[in-house]
């Protein structure tokens, strides 16, 4: 793979992860897109499969509530986005569109 797909689909890993840290709820697949895509512009079907991924590898747990299935970061996604957040950087601006994305009520 070349090394601007891999750099893209790391930095889309954890900028997911990072987001679902910071949310720190459980949160619709809906809900993370809506966040995600309002400070990344990423495909629906692409952020599917990134989160698929991240779920597959137990960085990311899934449940049902309230018959929707919702995500979470695991121990394991914590311990990663501690690990990685350094070496991986998101740009300032986006952790700051996340931020203020979050503060809306979705």
């Amino acid at each position: 793979m070349d090394d601007n797909i891999n750099n893209s689909l790391a930095q889309n890993k954890v900028l997911i992860l990072y987001t679902l840290n910071t949310v720190g709820k459980d949160i619709t697949g809906s809900g993370l897109f809506k966040i995600i895509s309002a400070v990344n512009d990423i495909n629906y079907f692409y952020f599917k499969q990134l989160l698929v991924d991240l779920v597959d590898s137990k960085l990311v747990g899934t449940y049902t509530k309230d018959e929707s299935t919702v995500y979470e970061i695991t121990s394991d996604g914590k311990r990663k986005v501690s690990e990685i957040g350094n070496e991986v950087m998101l740009a300032d601006n986006d952790l700051g569109c996340i931020k203020n994305v979050m503060s809306f009520s979705w």
